[in-house]
């Protein structure tokens, strides 16, 4: 039982360590997006920005949780089952996670500068189109093969540098409380009551949560 315990303990932590990574990345992109796009801005001054920012990584909270919640039911329950530390299935769901991320980051670019609006129900009207001539405007118009090329390749270095990030070990030595009943009830408890933190976007209810 109790390498069962250390197996699920070392999955765990490096889900939270995957979290911070990807909410940070996010927040990341966020900023980069507000620099490209600030012709496009109008009339804002700093406080505006300041909550963009600050709205959009509560937002952010979400989105790095639907990832730590794939890692924490496929790799760290999973993990616990079998006795298994499973580091390249977590990388290998965060790579495929952030490779959406960076496609749909550059592709939002696109679609801002077209239609000057985030993506909305007009993208499912792109269903009622020609497909084909949807296909071949975005390959000759928006170069569409050499970004998903330059996607993959800027995807592999922040998974790489995700590799190594989840390595580190912040604190190597172990500590003999973490073995303890208290220790293993109080992080089960803190886990969940950070999913439901997440989960309503810095809150602890719905009606302060953020959509």
């Amino acid at each position: 039982m109790q390498l069962k315990w250390e197996s699920f303990y070392y999955n765990l932590k490096r889900d939270f360590k995957l979290f911070i990574f990807v909410w940070l990345y996010l927040n990341l992109l966020r900023v980069i997006s507000l620099i490209m796009m600030k012709s496009y801005a109008g009339d804002i001054n700093l406080n505006d920005i300041l909550l963009t920012i600050y709205y959009g990584a509560r937002i952010s909270l979400k989105t790095a949780g639907i990832l730590m919640l794939f890692t924490f039911i496929f790799v760290t329950l999973v993990g616990w089952l079998i006795n298994k530390h499973l580091d390249k299935l977590r990388l290998g769901l965060s790579a495929v996670f952030l490779f959406i991320l960076n496609f749909l980051f550059v592709a939002k670019y696109f679609y801002y500068r077209e239609f000057h609006t985030n993506f909305n129900e007009m993208v499912f009207n792109a269903v009622n189109d020609d497909v084909k001539a949807l296909f071949y405007t975005m390959i000759e118009q928006y170069h569409l093969l050499e970004c998903i090329i330059i996607i993959i390749l800027f995807t592999a270095i922040v998974v790489y540098i995700l590799k190594k990030y989840l390595a580190w070990q912040w604190i190597k030595k172990s500590f003999k409380f973490e073995k303890s009943l208290v220790f293993k009830i109080s992080a089960i408890v803190f886990t969940l009551v950070f999913a439901l933190f997440v989960r309503f976007g810095a809150s602890f209810s719905y009606a302060k949560s953020i959509h």
